[in-house]
Protein backbone atom coordinates (compact mmCIF):
# COMPACT_ATOMS: atom_id res chain seq x y z
CA UNK A 1 0.00 0.00 0.00
CA UNK A 2 1.53 3.07 -1.02
CA UNK A 3 2.18 6.32 0.89
CA UNK A 4 -0.14 8.44 -1.01
CA UNK A 5 -3.33 5.81 -0.73
CA UNK A 6 -2.80 5.74 3.22
CA UNK A 7 -2.82 9.65 3.08
CA UNK A 8 -5.98 9.36 0.50
CA UNK A 9 -7.69 6.63 3.42
CA UNK A 10 -6.69 8.60 6.67
CA UNK A 11 -7.79 12.13 5.00
CA UNK A 12 -10.95 10.22 3.60
CA UNK A 13 -11.74 8.39 7.28
CA UNK A 14 -11.00 12.42 9.53
CA UNK A 15 -13.42 14.07 6.57
CA UNK A 16 -16.35 11.75 6.43
CA UNK A 17 -15.82 11.56 10.57
CA UNK A 18 -16.01 15.28 10.38
CA UNK A 19 -19.22 15.85 8.09
CA UNK A 20 -21.45 12.84 10.53
CA UNK A 21 -20.11 14.72 13.14
CA UNK A 22 -21.46 18.11 11.80
CA UNK A 23 -24.73 16.27 10.36
CA UNK A 24 -25.77 14.56 14.02
CA UNK A 25 -24.84 17.95 15.95
CA UNK A 26 -27.64 19.68 13.00
CA UNK A 27 -30.33 16.92 13.73
CA UNK A 28 -29.81 16.80 17.54
CA UNK A 29 -29.84 20.61 17.45
CA UNK A 30 -33.10 20.70 15.37
CA UNK A 31 -34.85 17.62 15.98
CA UNK A 32 -33.65 16.35 19.13
CA UNK A 33 -31.47 13.60 20.40
CA UNK A 34 -30.86 11.16 23.34
CA UNK A 35 -29.56 12.93 26.04
CA UNK A 36 -27.68 12.09 29.07
CA UNK A 37 -29.56 9.85 31.39
CA UNK A 38 -29.86 11.52 35.12
CA UNK A 39 -26.98 8.95 36.39
CA UNK A 40 -24.66 10.35 33.20
CA UNK A 41 -25.97 14.08 33.62
CA UNK A 42 -23.79 13.71 36.95
CA UNK A 43 -20.99 12.00 36.15
CA UNK A 44 -20.29 14.57 33.33
CA UNK A 45 -18.45 18.01 33.53
CA UNK A 46 -20.16 19.66 31.31
CA UNK A 47 -24.15 20.71 31.88
CA UNK A 48 -25.29 21.08 28.57
CA UNK A 49 -27.75 19.20 26.57
CA UNK A 50 -25.30 17.65 24.13
CA UNK A 51 -26.51 14.73 21.25
CA UNK A 52 -24.25 11.67 22.74
CA UNK A 53 -24.46 9.28 19.49
CA UNK A 54 -21.13 10.82 18.10
CA UNK A 55 -20.04 7.56 17.80
CA UNK A 56 -22.31 7.14 14.61
CA UNK A 57 -19.70 9.70 13.23
CA UNK A 58 -16.91 7.61 14.35
CA UNK A 59 -18.04 4.67 12.85
CA UNK A 60 -19.07 6.19 9.31
CA UNK A 61 -16.09 7.96 9.22
CA UNK A 62 -13.80 4.67 9.59
CA UNK A 63 -16.54 2.75 7.23
CA UNK A 64 -15.83 4.64 4.34
CA UNK A 65 -12.26 4.97 4.66
CA UNK A 66 -12.51 1.31 4.59
CA UNK A 67 -14.57 0.77 1.69
CA UNK A 68 -12.24 3.02 -0.62
CA UNK A 69 -9.69 0.86 0.87
CA UNK A 70 -11.01 -2.65 -0.63
CA UNK A 71 -12.21 -0.62 -3.42
CA UNK A 72 -8.76 0.59 -4.70
CA UNK A 73 -6.72 -2.74 -3.97
CA UNK A 74 -6.28 -6.06 -5.49
CA UNK A 75 -6.33 -8.45 -2.17
CA UNK A 76 -9.86 -7.24 -1.71
CA UNK A 77 -11.57 -11.43 -1.34
CA UNK A 78 -8.71 -11.99 0.95
CA UNK A 79 -8.79 -9.44 3.58
CA UNK A 80 -12.24 -9.64 3.96
CA UNK A 81 -11.82 -13.28 4.33
CA UNK A 82 -9.18 -12.60 7.38
CA UNK A 83 -11.31 -9.43 8.59
CA UNK A 84 -14.26 -10.37 8.51
CA UNK A 85 -14.38 -11.86 12.19
CA UNK A 86 -13.23 -8.57 13.35
CA UNK A 87 -15.47 -6.12 11.09
CA UNK A 88 -18.67 -8.32 12.67
CA UNK A 89 -17.37 -8.10 16.11
CA UNK A 90 -16.93 -4.35 16.24
CA UNK A 91 -20.15 -3.60 14.35
CA UNK A 92 -21.81 -5.57 17.23
CA UNK A 93 -20.01 -3.63 19.60
CA UNK A 94 -21.08 -0.48 18.29
CA UNK A 95 -24.48 -1.33 17.52
CA UNK A 96 -25.08 -2.11 21.27
CA UNK A 97 -23.55 0.94 22.52
CA UNK A 98 -26.00 2.95 19.87
CA UNK A 99 -28.89 0.84 21.09
CA UNK A 100 -28.13 1.87 24.98
CA UNK A 101 -27.66 5.67 24.10
CA UNK A 102 -30.94 5.61 22.39
CA UNK A 103 -32.71 3.45 24.90
CA UNK A 104 -30.93 2.97 27.68
CA UNK A 105 -30.19 -0.58 28.56
CA UNK A 106 -29.04 -1.95 31.84
CA UNK A 107 -25.48 -2.77 33.36
CA UNK A 108 -26.50 -6.43 33.63
CA UNK A 109 -28.14 -6.37 29.71
CA UNK A 110 -25.17 -4.82 28.82
CA UNK A 111 -22.86 -7.43 29.93
CA UNK A 112 -25.11 -9.86 28.71
CA UNK A 113 -24.67 -8.60 25.07
CA UNK A 114 -20.70 -7.86 25.51
CA UNK A 115 -20.32 -11.30 26.75
CA UNK A 116 -22.61 -12.80 23.50
CA UNK A 117 -20.49 -10.68 21.41
CA UNK A 118 -17.44 -12.03 22.19
CA UNK A 119 -17.94 -15.73 22.48
CA UNK A 120 -19.10 -15.55 19.03
CA UNK A 121 -15.91 -13.73 18.12
CA UNK A 122 -14.11 -16.61 19.59
CA UNK A 123 -16.02 -19.44 17.55
CA UNK A 124 -15.53 -16.96 14.62
CA UNK A 125 -11.29 -17.51 15.20
CA UNK A 126 -10.65 -14.17 16.83
CA UNK A 127 -8.80 -15.72 19.85
CA UNK A 128 -5.91 -16.40 21.61
CA UNK A 129 -4.43 -20.16 21.22
CA UNK A 130 -0.92 -19.27 21.90
CA UNK A 131 1.40 -17.65 24.05
CA UNK A 132 4.16 -16.22 22.32
CA UNK A 133 7.47 -14.37 23.97
CA UNK A 134 9.38 -11.98 21.99
CA UNK A 135 12.48 -14.65 21.99
CA UNK A 136 9.62 -16.99 19.68
CA UNK A 137 9.04 -19.42 21.94
CA UNK A 138 5.11 -20.38 22.13
CA UNK A 139 3.17 -22.27 24.83
CA UNK A 140 -0.34 -23.08 23.82
CA UNK A 141 -3.03 -22.70 26.13
CA UNK A 142 -5.56 -24.56 26.85
CA UNK A 143 -9.03 -24.20 25.31
CA UNK A 144 -10.45 -22.97 28.69
CA UNK A 145 -8.09 -20.63 29.46
CA UNK A 146 -8.44 -19.85 25.93
CA UNK A 147 -11.82 -18.82 25.50
CA UNK A 148 -11.44 -16.97 28.93
CA UNK A 149 -8.74 -15.05 27.68
CA UNK A 150 -10.57 -13.95 24.47
CA UNK A 151 -13.56 -13.07 25.82
CA UNK A 152 -12.10 -10.74 29.19
CA UNK A 153 -9.91 -9.46 26.82
CA UNK A 154 -12.83 -7.96 24.17
CA UNK A 155 -15.17 -7.49 27.03
CA UNK A 156 -12.33 -5.58 29.26
CA UNK A 157 -11.72 -2.89 26.97
CA UNK A 158 -14.91 -1.41 25.42
CA UNK A 159 -15.43 -0.79 29.68
CA UNK A 160 -12.41 0.96 30.11
CA UNK A 161 -12.59 2.87 27.57
CA UNK A 162 -16.16 3.66 28.32
CA UNK A 163 -15.68 4.10 32.14
CA UNK A 164 -13.00 6.72 31.15
CA UNK A 165 -15.14 8.95 29.23
CA UNK A 166 -16.52 11.84 30.98
CA UNK A 167 -14.64 14.58 30.03
CA UNK A 168 -14.37 16.07 26.52
CA UNK A 169 -12.37 14.89 24.55
CA UNK A 170 -9.94 12.18 26.76
CA UNK A 171 -11.69 8.80 25.22
CA UNK A 172 -11.17 10.05 21.81
CA UNK A 173 -7.84 11.37 22.32
CA UNK A 174 -6.87 7.46 24.09
CA UNK A 175 -8.14 6.25 21.17
CA UNK A 176 -6.29 8.00 18.51
CA UNK A 177 -3.14 7.08 20.28
CA UNK A 178 -3.80 3.73 21.12
CA UNK A 179 -4.23 3.45 17.31
CA UNK A 180 -1.45 4.69 15.97
CA UNK A 181 0.88 2.98 18.40
CA UNK A 182 -0.88 -0.44 17.33
CA UNK A 183 -0.15 0.88 13.45
CA UNK A 184 3.99 1.45 14.31
CA UNK A 185 4.10 -2.00 16.15
CA UNK A 186 2.13 -3.62 13.21
CA UNK A 187 4.18 -1.92 10.79
CA UNK A 188 7.19 -3.15 12.59
CA UNK A 189 6.14 -6.54 12.73
CA UNK A 190 5.05 -6.67 8.87
CA UNK A 191 1.61 -6.29 9.14
CA UNK A 192 0.96 -3.57 6.86
CA UNK A 193 -2.91 -4.15 6.34
CA UNK A 194 -3.30 -3.90 10.02
CA UNK A 195 -1.35 -1.47 10.74
CA UNK A 196 -3.48 0.65 7.61
CA UNK A 197 -6.85 -0.17 9.42
CA UNK A 198 -5.34 1.33 12.41
CA UNK A 199 -4.14 4.62 10.79
CA UNK A 200 -7.35 4.80 9.02
CA UNK A 201 -9.47 4.80 12.81
CA UNK A 202 -7.05 7.34 14.21
CA UNK A 203 -8.33 9.48 11.43
CA UNK A 204 -12.02 8.21 12.02
CA UNK A 205 -11.80 9.48 15.21
CA UNK A 206 -9.46 12.68 14.65
CA UNK A 207 -12.52 13.77 12.56
CA UNK A 208 -14.97 13.34 15.28
CA UNK A 209 -12.32 15.16 18.10
CA UNK A 210 -13.03 18.28 15.99
CA UNK A 211 -16.95 18.33 17.42
CA UNK A 212 -15.58 16.74 20.76
CA UNK A 213 -12.72 18.27 21.53
CA UNK A 214 -13.45 21.21 24.92
CA UNK A 215 -16.19 22.24 24.90
CA UNK A 216 -17.53 19.67 23.27
CA UNK A 217 -20.57 19.85 20.86
CA UNK A 218 -21.63 16.22 20.92
CA UNK A 219 -20.43 13.00 23.01
CA UNK A 220 -19.53 9.90 21.57
CA UNK A 221 -21.39 8.13 23.97
CA UNK A 222 -21.29 4.12 24.62
CA UNK A 223 -21.50 3.63 20.78
CA UNK A 224 -18.37 5.38 20.27
CA UNK A 225 -16.65 4.48 23.32
CA UNK A 226 -17.37 0.67 22.60
CA UNK A 227 -16.10 1.07 18.82
CA UNK A 228 -12.88 2.41 20.19
CA UNK A 229 -12.35 -0.12 22.50
CA UNK A 230 -13.42 -3.23 20.21
CA UNK A 231 -11.34 -1.56 17.65
CA UNK A 232 -8.43 -1.85 19.33
CA UNK A 233 -9.34 -5.51 21.19
CA UNK A 234 -9.96 -6.97 17.47
CA UNK A 235 -6.99 -5.43 15.93
CA UNK A 236 -4.32 -6.49 18.91
CA UNK A 237 -6.15 -10.21 18.99
CA UNK A 238 -5.76 -10.26 15.02
CA UNK A 239 -2.47 -9.36 14.55
CA UNK A 240 -1.05 -11.32 17.25
CA UNK A 241 -1.87 -14.36 15.66
CA UNK A 242 0.65 -13.59 13.32
CA UNK A 243 3.20 -12.05 15.35
CA UNK A 244 4.35 -11.78 19.03
CA UNK A 245 1.65 -12.29 21.52
CA UNK A 246 3.57 -10.83 23.99
CA UNK A 247 4.41 -7.48 22.36
CA UNK A 248 0.77 -6.70 21.19
CA UNK A 249 -0.61 -7.41 24.46
CA UNK A 250 2.09 -5.76 26.46
CA UNK A 251 2.15 -2.88 23.85
CA UNK A 252 -1.68 -2.35 24.17
CA UNK A 253 -1.55 -2.71 27.65
CA UNK A 254 1.09 -0.15 28.75
CA UNK A 255 -0.60 2.18 26.36
CA UNK A 256 -3.67 1.92 27.96
CA UNK A 257 -2.66 2.29 31.21
CA UNK A 258 -4.12 5.75 32.03
CA UNK A 259 -7.73 4.01 31.42
CA UNK A 260 -6.57 0.90 33.32
CA UNK A 261 -5.21 2.60 36.13
CA UNK A 262 -8.38 4.03 36.31
CA UNK A 263 -10.81 1.20 36.34
CA UNK A 264 -8.55 -0.40 39.00
CA UNK A 265 -8.86 2.70 41.40
CA UNK A 266 -12.89 2.45 40.48
CA UNK A 267 -13.07 -0.74 41.09
CA UNK A 268 -11.26 -0.54 44.63
CA UNK A 269 -13.35 2.39 45.55
CA UNK A 270 -16.61 1.02 44.85
CA UNK A 271 -15.88 -2.30 46.71
CA UNK A 272 -14.25 -0.50 49.74
CA UNK A 273 -17.40 2.29 49.73
CA UNK A 274 -20.47 -0.73 49.49
CA UNK A 275 -21.28 0.29 46.31
CA UNK A 276 -22.37 -1.39 42.81
CA UNK A 277 -19.61 -1.71 40.67
CA UNK A 278 -21.09 -0.73 37.66
CA UNK A 279 -22.37 2.91 39.22
CA UNK A 280 -20.72 5.96 37.91
CA UNK A 281 -18.84 8.59 40.66
CA UNK A 282 -16.96 11.87 40.22
CA UNK A 283 -14.05 10.40 41.92
CA UNK A 284 -12.30 9.13 38.57
CA UNK A 285 -8.74 10.86 37.80
CA UNK A 286 -9.82 13.56 35.20
CA UNK A 287 -12.56 14.40 38.08
CA UNK A 288 -9.87 14.68 40.91
CA UNK A 289 -7.60 16.71 38.40
CA UNK A 290 -10.37 19.32 37.65
CA UNK A 291 -11.27 19.31 41.71
CA UNK A 292 -7.72 20.56 42.32
CA UNK A 293 -8.35 23.59 40.25
CA UNK A 294 -7.76 22.43 36.09
CA UNK A 295 -9.51 24.13 33.50
CA UNK A 296 -11.45 21.44 31.28
CA UNK A 297 -8.82 21.94 28.39
CA UNK A 298 -5.64 22.00 31.18
CA UNK A 299 -6.97 18.36 32.55
CA UNK A 300 -7.35 17.33 28.66
CA UNK A 301 -3.46 18.02 27.80
CA UNK A 302 -2.60 16.56 30.85
CA UNK A 303 -3.91 13.67 29.86
CA UNK A 304 -2.83 13.58 26.54
CA UNK A 305 0.45 13.86 27.42
CA UNK A 306 0.10 11.10 30.06
CA UNK A 307 -0.54 8.81 27.09
CA UNK A 308 1.64 9.52 24.97
CA UNK A 309 4.28 9.13 27.42
CA UNK A 310 2.61 5.58 28.05
CA UNK A 311 2.49 5.09 24.59
CA UNK A 312 6.24 5.97 23.68
CA UNK A 313 6.81 3.29 26.87
CA UNK A 314 4.64 0.36 25.29
CA UNK A 315 7.31 1.30 21.92
CA UNK A 316 10.33 1.37 23.75
CA UNK A 317 9.21 -2.44 24.94
CA UNK A 318 8.53 -3.45 21.74
CA UNK A 319 11.65 -2.05 19.76
CA UNK A 320 13.99 -3.30 22.65
CA UNK A 321 12.29 -6.81 22.24
CA UNK A 322 11.21 -7.14 25.95
CA UNK A 323 15.05 -6.14 27.38
CA UNK A 324 13.65 -2.52 28.47
CA UNK A 325 10.05 -4.30 30.76
CA UNK A 326 11.78 -4.26 33.67
CA UNK A 327 12.79 -0.38 33.69
CA UNK A 328 9.57 0.34 32.13
CA UNK A 329 7.54 -1.48 34.52
CA UNK A 330 9.13 0.21 37.91
CA UNK A 331 8.99 3.66 35.73
CA UNK A 332 4.79 3.21 35.57
CA UNK A 333 4.57 1.98 39.01
CA UNK A 334 6.48 4.85 40.46
CA UNK A 335 4.82 7.41 38.09
CA UNK A 336 0.96 5.54 39.61
CA UNK A 337 1.95 5.95 42.93
CA UNK A 338 2.94 9.74 42.61
CA UNK A 339 -0.04 10.30 40.28
CA UNK A 340 -2.48 8.88 43.38
CA UNK A 341 -0.48 10.80 46.21
CA UNK A 342 -1.11 14.14 43.47
CA UNK A 343 -4.17 13.36 43.22
CA UNK A 344 -5.15 12.95 46.85
CA UNK A 345 -5.93 8.72 45.83
CA UNK A 346 -3.45 7.67 47.78
CA UNK A 347 -3.45 5.10 50.85
CA UNK A 348 -1.43 5.51 53.87
CA UNK A 349 -0.15 1.91 53.92
CA UNK A 350 0.16 1.90 57.66
CA UNK A 351 -3.43 2.56 58.15
CA UNK A 352 -4.49 -0.31 55.19
CA UNK A 353 -5.45 -2.77 57.78
CA UNK A 354 -7.54 -0.22 59.57
CA UNK A 355 -9.20 1.19 56.62
CA UNK A 356 -10.30 -1.57 55.09
CA UNK A 357 -12.02 -2.51 58.35
CA UNK A 358 -13.93 0.59 58.64
CA UNK A 359 -15.34 0.13 54.72
CA UNK A 360 -16.58 -3.02 56.02
CA UNK A 361 -18.02 -1.70 58.42
CA UNK A 362 -19.80 1.05 56.16
CA UNK A 363 -20.67 -1.45 53.62
CA UNK A 364 -24.15 -2.19 54.75
CA UNK A 365 -25.19 1.77 55.28
CA UNK A 366 -23.91 2.68 51.86
CA UNK A 367 -25.66 -0.03 49.82
CA UNK A 368 -29.08 0.90 51.96
CA UNK A 369 -28.26 4.04 50.78
CA UNK A 370 -28.53 3.03 47.37
CA UNK A 371 -31.22 1.48 47.39
CA UNK A 372 -32.87 4.41 48.50
CA UNK A 373 -31.29 6.64 45.79
CA UNK A 374 -32.72 4.17 43.18
CA UNK A 375 -35.56 4.20 45.03
CA UNK A 376 -36.24 8.22 44.76
CA UNK A 377 -34.83 7.86 41.11
CA UNK A 378 -37.56 5.57 39.88
CA UNK A 379 -40.01 7.52 41.61
CA UNK A 380 -38.79 10.85 39.66
CA UNK A 381 -40.88 10.45 37.02
CA UNK A 382 -43.84 10.16 39.09
CA UNK A 383 -43.98 12.82 41.07
CA UNK A 384 -46.41 15.82 40.05
CA UNK A 385 -44.48 18.94 41.36
CA UNK A 386 -40.76 19.37 43.24
CA UNK A 387 -43.11 19.86 46.13
CA UNK A 388 -43.47 16.07 46.64
CA UNK A 389 -40.39 14.79 45.13
CA UNK A 390 -38.14 17.00 47.76
CA UNK A 391 -41.02 15.77 50.71
CA UNK A 392 -39.76 12.12 49.20
CA UNK A 393 -36.23 13.06 49.49
CA UNK A 394 -36.13 14.79 53.29
CA UNK A 395 -37.38 11.54 54.36
CA UNK A 396 -35.34 8.98 52.47
CA UNK A 397 -32.56 11.50 53.96
CA UNK A 398 -34.15 11.09 57.47
CA UNK A 399 -33.81 7.93 57.55
CA UNK A 400 -30.29 7.46 56.92
CA UNK A 401 -29.49 9.80 59.86
CA UNK A 402 -29.34 13.18 58.55
CA UNK A 403 -30.88 15.99 59.85
CA UNK A 404 -33.97 17.46 58.02
CA UNK A 405 -35.00 20.08 59.95
CA UNK A 406 -32.24 22.92 61.02
CA UNK A 407 -34.08 24.23 63.47
CA UNK A 408 -32.70 21.50 66.29
CA UNK A 409 -30.39 22.94 68.60
CA UNK A 410 -27.90 20.36 67.97
CA UNK A 411 -24.68 20.20 66.87
CA UNK A 412 -24.47 19.13 63.40
CA UNK A 413 -21.88 18.70 60.82
CA UNK A 414 -22.54 18.81 56.85
CA UNK A 415 -21.31 16.91 54.22
CA UNK A 416 -21.34 17.81 50.84
CA UNK A 417 -21.32 16.46 47.30
CA UNK A 418 -20.88 18.13 43.91
CA UNK A 419 -19.78 18.11 40.63
CA UNK A 420 -18.54 20.82 38.26
CA UNK A 421 -21.11 22.51 36.54
CA UNK A 422 -23.97 20.90 38.79
CA UNK A 423 -25.69 21.86 42.06
CA UNK A 424 -24.19 20.97 45.31
CA UNK A 425 -26.08 18.72 47.72
CA UNK A 426 -25.21 19.09 51.33
CA UNK A 427 -26.83 17.31 54.02
CA UNK A 428 -26.61 17.86 57.92
CA UNK A 429 -26.13 14.90 60.15
CA UNK A 430 -25.49 14.90 64.29
CA UNK A 431 -21.70 15.80 65.07
CA UNK A 432 -21.46 13.25 67.44
CA UNK A 433 -22.19 10.42 64.70
CA UNK A 434 -18.63 12.11 62.52
CA UNK A 435 -16.48 8.94 61.51
CA UNK A 436 -19.47 6.29 62.66
CA UNK A 437 -20.38 6.38 59.28
CA UNK A 438 -18.97 6.91 55.57
CA UNK A 439 -21.38 9.98 55.59
CA UNK A 440 -20.38 11.19 51.99
CA UNK A 441 -20.53 7.54 50.37
CA UNK A 442 -24.28 8.04 51.93
CA UNK A 443 -24.82 11.27 50.50
CA UNK A 444 -23.36 10.01 47.22
CA UNK A 445 -25.82 7.57 46.99
CA UNK A 446 -28.56 10.18 46.95
CA UNK A 447 -26.75 12.77 44.31
CA UNK A 448 -28.18 10.90 41.43
CA UNK A 449 -31.79 11.45 42.55
CA UNK A 450 -30.97 14.75 43.82
CA UNK A 451 -29.06 16.27 40.10
CA UNK A 452 -32.15 14.52 38.34
CA UNK A 453 -34.57 16.74 40.43
CA UNK A 454 -32.46 19.81 39.46
CA UNK A 455 -31.91 19.05 36.22
CA UNK A 456 -36.31 18.45 35.76
CA UNK A 457 -37.09 21.80 37.81
CA UNK A 458 -34.41 24.04 36.27
CA UNK A 459 -34.43 26.84 38.85
CA UNK A 460 -31.99 25.77 41.63
CA UNK A 461 -32.18 29.20 43.05
CA UNK A 462 -35.42 29.42 43.15
CA UNK A 463 -36.35 25.76 44.51
CA UNK A 464 -33.90 26.54 47.51
CA UNK A 465 -35.73 29.84 48.01
CA UNK A 466 -38.90 27.96 47.90
CA UNK A 467 -38.05 25.55 50.31
CA UNK A 468 -36.98 27.62 53.09
CA UNK A 469 -40.18 29.66 53.15
CA UNK A 470 -42.34 25.98 53.37
CA UNK A 471 -42.51 24.60 56.28
CA UNK A 472 -43.20 21.05 54.41
CA UNK A 473 -39.92 21.50 52.77
CA UNK A 474 -37.55 21.59 55.34
CA UNK A 475 -33.90 22.15 55.28
CA UNK A 476 -32.49 18.48 54.55
CA UNK A 477 -30.66 20.34 51.50
CA UNK A 478 -28.95 23.14 50.91
CA UNK A 479 -29.30 24.28 47.09
CA UNK A 480 -25.65 25.73 46.12
CA UNK A 481 -24.81 26.49 42.41
CA UNK A 482 -21.56 25.70 41.53
CA UNK A 483 -18.41 28.76 40.13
Amino acid sequence: MTNSLMALLISTASLMAALASWFVLRWGQSAGSPLPSPDERHRKSEDQFIPRIGGVAIAMGFAASLILGLAMVNETRDILVTWTPCLLTVGSMFLLGLWDDLRPLGAKAKLLGQLTIATGAYFMGLRVELLTGFSGDSIALHETIAFASTVGWLVALPNIVNLIDGIDGLAGGLGVFASITLAIVMAGSGQFVAGAIALCFAGATIGFLIFNFPPAKIYMGDGGAYTIGSVIATLSLQSSQKGSIAAIFLVVMIALGLPILDTTLAILRRSLRGVPLFRGDASHIHHRLLDLGHSTRRTVFFLYGLCLTLSLAGLVVFWTQGHALPIVAAALFIGSILLTRYLGMGTDLSNVRKQVAQASEWRSTVRRSHRLGEYLLSELPHCRDALEFWQLFDHAAERLGFIADARIPEATSVVSVQTKGNPALCLRYPEGLQGKHNRWGMADCLYPAFAAATQRWSHPEAVSAHKSETRGWKYSTMVVLSA
